[in-house]
Parts: structure tokens; C-alpha cells; sequence
């Protein structure tokens, strides 16, 4: 989420605001061996003692346009080293850095602000934002260009077992606590192969609203899932023409972007595994 800047009926810490006349908010990042460093440089006295007491905290805002992921991290320590989950990663990833309220507080002192504030009564109620900076888009460069997230996986604590969301550049699979706690566990080993149904479902999912539309030029897709299904599909030999006609035909497409997964899982059944 990119957030928008706005006026605010208090104080505020900002780049474009100026509240605190002598006060500087700004920080340093960098990604490294799948984590984000993050290292807050906050100037100001009195914020700073508020954070001490426990009654503001740096806070940071991680989200994936493209895989929907959200993540929220607030502490009391201005260094943060954030690991990143590969199963929620797009290319691109909106980072927000700010200093928020954790607790009402009253009777905030003005004489460190702009003269507009002083002497008045400033109060600051949970959630209220004490300073931020502007969102900053990272860029994830892979090895491989073509890398756009088709398909994901993510934890979801209101699903009771999982459910698959769909749009234009990702199928994203939702699970919840439990069940993505042992998806972590096992999705790079063998024993992925019990998990084929969660997988087979949300690709056929996909595949069939693909086959549903009523968008007959799939051509300027390039990125997401669907430039990928479209290949499968041409490979099976078929067009979107062919499944429409006899849907039948879409498991034949689901086997092959999966690779036949059934054998595996069959295999492992019948105690194939290493």
C-alpha cells in the first residue's frame, strides 16, 4: 500500500510537513541473502523518549502488489532484519517505514514544534502516526527474467482449510496457520507431493475462469499466470476454442503445468519414498 501524504489535525514528522522544525525521519535499506536490513536514522529528542517510555515504536509495512502479502513489524529498536518469504514475493514490494502511537498519550509537550503548536493541547490517540517517510518500491531482480509470480502460496489465519484467489497476474493459494506451518516444512522436500490436491485445485481454478472469460484476445498478457497457461494449453495442442467445447480437456492442461503430478503422489502412497 502506498500511502498518500495528507494533512493531519497534530504534528507530524515528515519530509513535507514542518511540524518539527529541527527534526529529521529518514533510513537506510538493503536486501541480502533473502533479508531486508532496515536501519531508521530518527532526530528528534522527544519522539525518541516517547519510544523509550513504550508509548511510540518504529513500525514497518511490507506489501506485494502482486501476491496481495501484508506484513506489519513494530518495535521499540530502530534496526530491523526482516526475512523474506519467497512464496510471497513479487517483483516489486511497497515499503513503509513510520513511527506510530502504540498508546493514547496526552499532554504532549510543544515547545520542540513549529510555534503554530505551542501552547496548545496536543494529544495522540493508538495508531496515530508521529512521523513517516515516503513509500519506497523495491525491485527484485531474479535469475531468471520471466520469473513472475503464477502461482503462490500464503498464510491466511481467517480460511479454515484454504481457499485460492485469482487475478490477472497470480493465483494465490491460501492457507491457514496450521496448514501453511507445514506446507513451510515440506515444500522443499518429496513429501510436496501429499500436498498435489491444494495445488491441482487452485490451478484448475484458474485455468477454468480462464477458459470462462469472454476475452477472446489473450495475446498482450505478458506477465502472471495466464501467459503460462496459454503455453500449456498450445503444447496440449489445443486452444481455448477446444476447452470450451469439452471441458474434459482441462485436466489434460492441469497435468501437464503440474507434470503429471499424480504419479508422484501415488508413489509416495505406496512407500516410494527415500
Amino acid at each position: 500500500m502506498q500511502l498518500k501524504e495528507r494533512r493531519f489535525p497534530y504534528p507530524v514528522l515528515s519530509q513535507v510537513t514542518s511540524d518539527y522544525p529541527l527534526g529529521n525521519f529518514t533510513y537506510k535499506v538493503k536486501e541480502q541473502d533473502g533479508c531486508l536490513y532496515i536501519d531508521c536514522d530518527l532526530r528528534e529528542d522527544t519522539i525518541n523518549e516517547y519510544i523509550q517510555k513504550g508509548d511510540f515504536a518504529y513500525v514497518v509495512g511490507i506489501e506485494s502488489p502482486q501476491t496481495k502479502s501484508r506484513k506489519i513489524f513494530k518495535q521499540k529498536n530502530s534496526h530491523f532484519n526482516i526475512p523474506l518469504v519467497v512464496d510471497e514475493l513479487g517483483n516489486n514490494l511497497h515499503l513503509n517505514v513510520l513511527i506510530l502511537a502504540v498508546r493514547d498519550v496526552a499532554d504532549y509537550p510543544t515547545t520542540h514544534l513549529n510555534s503554530v503548536y505551542h501552547g496548545r493541547k496536543i494529544f495522540f490517540k493508538k495508531g496515530d502516526y508521529i512521523a513517516k517517510c515516503p513509500t519506497h518500491t523495491i525491485t527484485f531482480e531474479f535469475e531468471n527474467e520471466s520469473r513472475k509470480p503464477g502461482i503462490v502460496v500464503k498464510e491466511n489465519k481467517k480460511v479454515d482449510s484454504f481457499t485460492v484467489d485469482i487475478d490477472r497476474e497470480v493465483i494465490s493459494i491460501n492457507l491457514n496457520s496450521a496448514n501453511f506451518a507445514i506446507y513451510r516444512n515440506y515444500r522443499n522436500s518429496r513429501k510436496i507431493e501429499m500436498l498435489t490436491s491444494i495445488f491441482y485445485s487452485a490451478i484448475m481454478a484458474g485455468v477454468t475462469q480462464l477458459v470462462l472469460s469472454n476475452n477472446e484476445d489473450l495475446s498482450e498478457e505478458n506477465q502472471g499466470w495466464i501467459p503460462l497457461v496459454l503455453k500449456k494449453i498450445n503444447q496440449c495442442g489445443y486452444s481455448l476454442e477446444d476447452l470450451r467445447q469439452d471441458a474434459s480437456l482441462i485436466i489434460n492442461v492441469v497435468n501437464l503445468i503440474l507434470k503429471n503430478p499424480l504419479n508422484d503422489l501415488f508413489i509416495s502412497f505406496d512407500g516410494g519414498e527415500d
